[in-house]
């Protein structure tokens, strides 16, 4: 076996009433594990997944060694009807050939988002640096949407003075820092998956920030802050418009709204809402939005 590689046979046009006795089959000859091919489709217009019933299977069985010819054979021979193709791929070290590419970048103006492992090889003497340990779950601040925020964050914090800010949906934290670096004294955060708070407090105490975690925002914060900040899918925006609409803050940054869903998210969002667009900008196909109440 060559050490450095592992292969993949993907079988297409099973009947769902045979799957379970191919996969018998597939660990009988040394299969290490064995997935379905899935097709997703989304309906919802918060974009949540849905899978498609299907009587019709596709399987990809992995081998840490290459199987036997003769196992192949029998395969094909008992399962003539499916379809069987037999690849070698080789096995990298993933995560490193992911930090390999993920270099520290301007996220707006000089405030920079940094790697933990770029530390040393990046000039910070010019740069108001936020240093976050980048995770495939949460945002790396390199996504349209969370640029857009920034630059609609630096925009407002250099022309108004506010102290206070919550944001809604933080997972990394990024913005939470950017806001805290740029003025804000009082910032909280939230979001309803339970890994982003240990991953928002990672990336707080890693760049000495005072960003507090809430747990029930919108009832927590009633008339405590001046400023709302949320960078989620349009969709779940629309959703939580009443809890946005308790805090009465002054300023609203809404983004994560595709352009072509940027007509009915106004309507919906400024329906029964005495709020006032201030700024409105684009990047790529998504578009955010600044809003005085």
């Amino acid at each position: 076996m060559d050490s450095g590689s592992y292969f993949v046979l993907e079988i297409g046009n099973i009947p769902q009433e045979k799957e379970d006795i191919l996969v018998a089959e597939l660990f009988e000859v040394g299969a290490a594990g064995v997935q379905e091919n899935l097709k997703f489709q989304q309906k919802d217009k918060k974009y949540l997944p849905e899978v498609v019933a299907s009587e019709i299977k596709n399987l990809v069985a992995y081998f840490e060694q290459t199987p036997t010819s003769e196992s192949l054979q029998s395969l094909q021979e008992k399962f003539s009807e499916f379809s069987f193709t037999l690849n070698e791929q080789p096995i990298k070290d993933w995560l490193s050939e992911w930090k390999a590419q993920w270099k520290a970048f301007s996220l707006v103006e000089n405030f920079w988002v940094v790697p933990e492992w770029e530390k040393e090889n990046v000039d910070l003497s010019d740069k108001n640096p936020i240093f976050i340990e980048p995770g495939m779950a949460f945002g790396t601040g390199t996504h349209a949407t969370t640029q857009v925020a920034s630059e609609l964050i630096y925009k407002l914090l250099g022309e108004q003075k506010l102290e206070t800010a919550v944001d809604v949906g933080t997972g990394s934290g990024i913005l939470s820092l950017l806001m805290e670096k740029i003025s804000i004294k009082k910032m909280y955060a939230y979001d309803n998956d339970p890994e982003s708070e240990r991953v928002f407090k990672e990336n707080n105490a890693k760049n000495q920030g005072q960003g507090i975690w809430v747990e029930q925002w919108s009832n927590e914060l009633i008339d405590k802050v001046q400023l709302c900040v949320a960078n989620i899918i349009d969709g779940v925006l629309i959703e939580l418009k009443p809890e946005f609409q308790k805090l009465n803050s002054q300023y609203y940054i809404f983004t994560g709204v595709l352009l072509e869903r940027e007509q009915g998210f106004l309507s919906e969002m400024l329906q029964n809402w005495n709020l006032e667009l201030m700024e409105r900008k684009a990047k790529d196909e998504w578009v955010g939005f600044l809003f005085e109440a």
